[in-house]
C-alpha cells in the first residue's frame, strides 16, 4: 500500500487488521481488511462470564448510588474546595467507566485484540483509578472532619462513608477482573501478500 500510517484513532480502531490495497480496471482503488492478529479468550466458561458481567454492573451501580448519595448531602465536607476539585474528576471518571463497561457486555467469548484492550484490560485501569479517586475523597474528608466539632462531623461521617463504599466497589470490580485469566488463540486467517498489518 502506498500509505501504512494512518491517525492514531485509525491504527486503534484497526489494530490487527491486515489491509491490502486492490485497483480495479476502471483505476478505482478499495481497501480490503482481513483481521489477522490474535484472538483472546477469558479462562473461563461463558456461564461465569455471564456472572461477572452482572456483578459488575451492579457494583458501578453501588458506587454511582454511593457516590451520589454523598455528594448531595448538605454537609460541610462537601463545601471544601479541595475535596470538590476532586469529586468532579470522579464524576468524570465514572462517565469514563461506562465505556469499558459497555464493551465488556457486548463482547464475546472470542475478542480481537482491540476489543480485548477496550473491554477487559481498560475496565481494570479506570476501575482502579476512579477507586483510588474516590477513597482519596474519603481520606480527605476524614481528616477534614478531625477539625471539626463533634455534631458537625456526625452529620459529614456518613457522606465520607457513601465516599469509601462507592470506591471500594470499585476497586472489587478491579480486583474481580484483574483475576480472570485470558488466553491467545491463533488466528487461522493468512496475512495476504503484500499486505500492510496495522500495529498500534
Amino acid at each position: 500500500m502506498e500509505k501504512e500510517y494512518h491517525s492514531r484513532s485509525y491504527h486503534r480502531f484497526f489494530e490487527g487488521f491486515t489491509e491490502k490495497e486492490q485497483v480495479d480496471e476502471n483505476g478505482k482503488r478499495t481497501i480490503n481488511r482481513l483481521y489477522t492478529g490474535e484472538y483472546y479468550r477469558p479462562g473461563i466458561s461463558e456461564e461465569e462470564r455471564q456472572k461477572h458481567k452482572i456483578f459488575n454492573v451492579l457494583l458501578y451501580l453501588i458506587a454511582v448510588v454511593g457516590y451520589g448519595g454523598a455528594a448531595v448531602q448538605r454537609v460541610p465536607i462537601n463545601s471544601v474546595w479541595y475535596i470538590a476539585l476532586i469529586q468532579s474528576l470522579v464524576l468524570v471518571s465514572f462517565l469514563w467507566l461506562l465505556w469499558p463497561l459497555y464493551y465488556y457486555l457486548v463482547s464475546k467469548q472470542k475478542m480481537t485484540v482491540r476489543v480485548y484492550k477496550d473491554s477487559s484490560l481498560r475496565l481494570q485501569y479506570v476501575s482502579i483509578c476512579s477507586a483510588l479517586l474516590l477513597e482519596g475523597v474519603a481520606l480527605f474528608s476524614i481528616l477534614y472532619l478531625m477539625t471539626e466539632n463533634s455534631a458537625r462531623a456526625i452529620k459529614s461521617s456518613f457522606a465520607a462513608a457513601g465516599y469509601a463504599v462507592s470506591g471500594l466497589s470499585l476497586f472489587v470490580m478491579f480486583l474481580y477482573e484483574k483475576r480472570v485469566p485470558y488466553l491467545t488463540m491463533e488466528n487461522p486467517a493468512k496475512k495476504p501478500e503484500k499486505g500492510v498489518t496495522i500495529r498500534y
